[in-house]
């Protein structure tokens, strides 16, 4: 009798002395480091000193039946980082511009745009109008609000497989992913097309935006005329890092 009940006093004993080493364990595996690769951190490099250089053609319609074409090259690069209020890391994003590509760049940024990356989202400040850029994890169909964090109303933006016709030859066709910020297109109305195309370890490589009024009269109305809007194309010709 004696033996049986020290068996069973010692049972419980070892399950105590276990318990811990699993406490342990669980506990550890909370804090391992995020795989940047995986969720796609790499769709958007933050090296400072990377650059990229596009081709941009801006043609803006006024309600003048007027049309005006701009092209032009313009260079984003990486130079600083800083430590927001917050306490994030967050990047100086430099743009420059040039009308040729004989000529030197402007020695004054157009605009000094700040990015910020999570481990949830890339947020790009335009203008100090914050745009949720990037969700991570980067998975085609995977939908967000891509003006959760500004005033503008909610626009859902959503990953999908590129359109590679839209690309040049120059841009490589593997590891890419696009980002659609809206897609709706009205014969009759109006247009607003936006896309967004990245390529692993190199960034932004196509943009386009076509946001187009088309004349309501009588004798236009369903013929696509434009009235007013702006069609703007923005590729990839150069990148690296100084």
């Amino acid at each position: 009798m004696q033996e049986k009940i020290r068996y069973w006093l010692k049972f419980p004993i070892g399950i105590i002395l276990m318990f811990p080493v699993f406490l342990f364990s669980g506990c550890e595996s909370k804090y391992l480091e995020p795989d940047e690769e995986m969720l796609g951190f790499s769709y958007f490099p933050l090296t400072i000193g990377s650059f990229r250089i596009y081709e941009v053609m801006d043609i803006k319609y006024t309600i003048q039946n007027t049309k005006d074409s701009t092209f032009y090259y313009l260079k984003e690069v990486v130079k600083d980082s800083f430590i927001n209020q917050e306490g994030h890391l967050s990047h100086y994003l430099y743009r420059f511009t040039r009308t040729s590509d004989t000529l030197p760049w402007d020695q004054i940024p157009v605009y000094i745009w700040i990015t910020r990356k999570t481990d949830t989202n890339l947020i790009v400040y335009e203008e100090n109008v914050p745009f949720v850029k990037l969700t991570f994890p980067v998975k085609s169909g995977l939908s967000w609000n891509g003006n959760a964090l500004n005033t503008l109303d909610p626009l859902d933006y959503y990953y999908s497989e590129p359109d590679l016709s839209l690309l040049s030859s120059y841009i490589p066709e593997n590891h890419l992913i696009q980002v659609v910020q809206n897609n709706f297109d009205d014969l009759i109305i109006r247009r607003d097309v936006r896309n967004e195309i990245y390529a692993e370890n190199i960034g932004l490589v196509y943009k386009e935006s076509n946001v187009l009024e088309y004349c309501q009269d009588l004798i236009c109305r369903g013929q696509q005329i434009i009235e007013s809007g702006t069609e703007y194309r923005q590729t990839l010709v150069e990148y690296g890092k100084e």
